[in-house]
């Protein structure tokens, strides 16, 4: 199966380039990292729950980890790397309509549209097949794309 691949429209400031996008395959075991990764730092959290504490501190406590949740995919994929631990194993990384990285704005709106994507029974997610570019809902919503991290080369998933 060929690779799909996107070109940035060039502007002032930036010349057009050509990236390869990520495929499903690659972004389905970043996911997948990230979950592991993530359910095991939110799993540590419930250690500081009391059984039959009351609602208010169990939902503060769902609060962190939501917040914890939401700063680790907006502070990787706006750093140097561009990229999740689990985008990182899989050689992916996260830029903008132009291929550049991420200003921590665009990665918070990511971060955001990556949650209303999972609460909307995970339908964000599945945009992702119907469309040429393997967009999620947050990527769309961000103004962003996931693409093969060109100094890493991977074989496809």
């Amino acid at each position: 199966m060929e690779s799909a691949h996107f070109t940035t429209n060039p502007d002032p400031h930036h010349h057009a380039n050509t990236f390869k996008l990520g495929s499903i395959g690659a972004r389905f075991i970043a996911a997948l990292v990230d979950v592991i990764i993530l359910a095991a730092v939110n799993g540590s959290l419930t250690m500081f729950a009391v059984p039959g504490e009351d609602l208010q501190s169990q939902g503060a406590i769902s609060g962190l980890g939501l917040l914890m949740n939401l700063l680790y995919f907006m502070l990787m994929e706006s750093s140097s790397y561009q990229a999740t631990v689990g985008k990182m194993v899989v050689n992916l990384k996260v830029v903008d309509e132009q291929g550049q990285r991420l200003k921590t704005a665009q990665a918070a709106k990511r971060a955001l549209g990556r949650t209303l994507s999972g609460i909307i029974l995970g339908i964000g997610f599945l945009v992702a097949l119907f469309n040429n570019e393997n967009r999620t809902l947050h990527d769309m919503l961000a103004k962003t794309r996931v693409i093969t991290d060109e100094k890493a080369p991977v074989d496809d998933l």
